[in-house]
């Protein structure tokens, strides 16, 4: 995650401030996709996690985002305002 906000920081930015997604979801898919060069198609493994997986990789997620939002002077969030899971985007 440290890697994926370093050399895709416009991505991060626009991901991680949007109120409207789960920002979780998106942390941990896009660091997996970046540092392994996995395809967007496989996206879905999460799914293959245990339960204790699932909770511990959300955890380090969460926990970056809040280190995250704060280092650039923004609020940090709740794990349900990270998550916003089955949300549509409000873009008007």
């Amino acid at each position: 995650m440290n890697e994926l906000s370093i050399k895709c920081p416009k991505s991060c930015e626009h991901n991680l401030t949007n109120k409207s997604m789960n920002r979780i979801a998106f942390l941990g898919q896009a660091s997996v996709a970046f540092k392994y060069k996995i395809p967007c198609i496989y996206s879905s493994g999460f799914q293959l996690l245990t339960d204790e997986e699932k909770l511990a990789a959300n955890n380090v997620a969460f926990e970056f985002l809040n280190n995250w939002l704060t280092e650039r002077g923004l609020n940090k969030v709740t794990l349900d305002e990270a998550l916003l899971i089955n949300r549509q985007v409000e873009l008007y």
